[in-house]
């Protein structure tokens, strides 16, 4: 099992939730304020490493399976070989549930929205978007 910091529609109680089966949810928590969130065009959010901005994720312990068939895929985090052509890599972070996988967005962010807080259900919940199931 592998553990991975979700802050988007993987998160519990969000849409894409349920594509997680068995894994176990870990906990919840806020991060330092040391990212940037913005909001792609899909409506889904993608957060860099290079920002002021607390982010609010759920930790999970995922099968490799889930990974490779469900995120990944759904990420654009496909190959291993030329990073720089993923629209999101993976970066491992401390969490308070030790070291986890967090998908970052990979690709120019200037013509995307930033948002000034982290916290995507309650951005959804703002703008209504269509985030929970």
């Amino acid at each position: 099992m592998t553990k991975i910091a979700f802050y988007g529609p993987f998160m519990k109680g969000l849409k894409l939730n349920k594509e997680l089966g068995e894994s176990k949810h870990i906990g919840s928590y806020t991060t330092e304020p040391e990212f940037s969130m913005f909001k792609l065009k899909s409506d889904e959010p993608a957060i860099t490493l290079d920002g002021r901005t607390s982010i609010v994720m759920d930790v999970y312990e995922v099968k490799p399976s889930i990974i490779k068939q469900v995120i990944n895929a759904q990420k654009g985090c496909i190959s291993k070989k030329d990073l720089d052509k993923n629209t999101f890599n993976r970066k491992i972070i401390q969490t308070p549930f030790g070291r986890t996988l967090v998908y970052v967005y990979n690709k120019n962010t200037s013509k995307l929205k930033k948002l000034i807080y982290g916290d995507w259900k309650e951005h959804s919940l703002r703008t209504g978007i269509k985030n929970y199931i």
